[in-house]
C-alpha cells in the first residue's frame, strides 16, 4: 500500500477514535442527568420522569424534553 494512503487511513482512524470518545462522553453526561438525584440541568426532572416509564430511555427522554416538552407546565 502506498505510504500516503496508509497515512490517510491512519488519520481517518484517529478521527474516528476521537468522535467515538466524544460520543461516549456525551452519553455519560446525558445518563448522569437522567440518573442524578440533584441536577442543575433545566429539564432534569422531566427527563427523570420520562425515564421512570421504562419504555423511554435517557436518549429519547432528553430529546423529547428539549424538542417537545420545553414549555413549563
Amino acid at each position: 500500500m502506498p505510504p500516503r494512503l496508509e497515512a490517510e487511513i491512519a488519520r481517518e482512524l484517529q478521527r474516528m477514535e476521537l468522535v467515538l470518545r466524544m460520543l461516549n462522553e456525551i452519553d455519560a453526561e446525558r445518563n448522569a442527568v437522567a440518573s442524578a438525584r440533584m441536577s442543575v440541568h433545566t429539564n432534569a426532572k422531566k427527563i427523570q420522569d420520562l425515564v421512570k416509564l421504562n419504555a423511554i430511555g435517557p436518549e429519547i427522554a432528553t430529546v423529547l424534553t428539549g424538542e417537545v416538552l420545553y414549555r413549563p407546565i
